[in-house]
């Protein structure tokens, strides 16, 4: 998961297993699992025929997430 925002040459720093990422989310609950839907952040699994589905991370609290990136499934 990537910690910020940067131009194209820009060098990226992203979050590791277990690390915080804080403030990405709103109104969570604790233990709610997020996937990327290809542009956003879900909690719902993406359905889209033939997408990959990427679980990246786990509610600590309303506003953070622990990154726990993991290949879940490509959809038929």
């Amino acid at each position: 998961i990537a910690l910020e925002t940067v131009a194209a040459a820009g060098e990226v720093r992203y979050a590791r297993w277990d690390e915080l990422v804080a403030g990405v989310i709103t109104g969570a609950t604790f233990g709610t699992k997020y996937y990327w839907d290809g542009s956003a952040l879900t909690t719902t699994i993406p359905s889209g025929s033939g997408q990959y589905v990427w679980q990246v991370g786990i509610a600590k609290n309303a506003t953070d997430l622990l990154a726990t990136v993991e290949f879940v499934k490509k959809n038929a």
